[in-house]
């Protein structure tokens, strides 16, 4: 008789319909599915800020190296005259390269920026030259040297130097124009491409922008 009620017990429990089962399964991995999707966004965005931040640690780098060289140089009007910075001003402020002379005037470091077309973005490079005396021309410098890795994509570099006439100049028409009479002043504006956007043109790039002046008055 015991057994008898034990086994109608038994029968009479409820389990979970297929219905139920499909339900409970669907609605669980609607669940899983949000969550994988936010670990892949979150583990997304964390992958390109660090990225980022490493494009801005070494664009930071890299202004800091210019920065360096015009605290212990004047900028050298008369490369802008010459083969070197052939490119000149062209009655404007802005140039292709900047041109930084030391106080003994026998060493000149030339920083130059070019644009890559097959890659579509600026690369910048640097050389020093040498010159025996003042009155010897310069020496022929050596290889170009890259001023940033691969990885920095520069979508933009602006150098503006003013004046664009030497302030120091030993003749009669520059003591005469009040217009330039001012200490150089060397403007840099790099727009960092963000890793997000390679292979594109990124609407919003880093913006990193210095202003610097030289602390050395000679003109030679």
């Amino acid at each position: 008789m015991a057994n008898s009620k034990s086994m109608q017990n038994i029968t009479n429990r409820k389990g979970f319909t297929l219905m139920e089962m499909v339900i409970a399964m669907s609605i669980f991995l609607i669940f899983l599915t949000a969550v994988f999707n936010t670990f892949i966004t979150i583990t997304d965005t964390q992958r390109k800020a660090n990225l980022n931040r490493e494009s801005v640690a070494e664009v930071r780098e890299l202004i800091s190296l210019i920065t360096d060289e015009t605290k212990d140089k004047a900028l050298d009007y008369s490369c802008y005259t010459d083969a070197i910075c052939s490119n000149g001003f062209d009655g404007r402020n802005e140039t292709d390269t900047i041109a930084l002379i030391s106080k003994n005037g026998l060493e000149r470091t030339v920083i130059k920026k070019r644009f890559n077309e097959e890659k579509n973005i600026y690369e910048l490079t640097n050389y020093t030259q040498t010159r025996p005396t003042l009155s010897q021309a310069w020496l022929a410098p050596a290889a170009e040297t890259p001023m940033h890795s691969e990885n920095l994509k520069l979508q933009r570099a602006l150098f503006l130097v003013t004046p664009n006439e030497d302030p120091f100049a030993n003749t009669l028409e520059a003591a005469e124009n009040t217009a330039i009479q001012y200490q150089p002043n060397l403007h840099i504006i790099l727009n960092v491409q963000r890793k997000e956007t390679e292979g594109e043109t990124d609407p919003n790039p880093i913006v990193v922008e210095t202003s610097l002046s030289s602390r050395i008055y000679n003109s030679f």
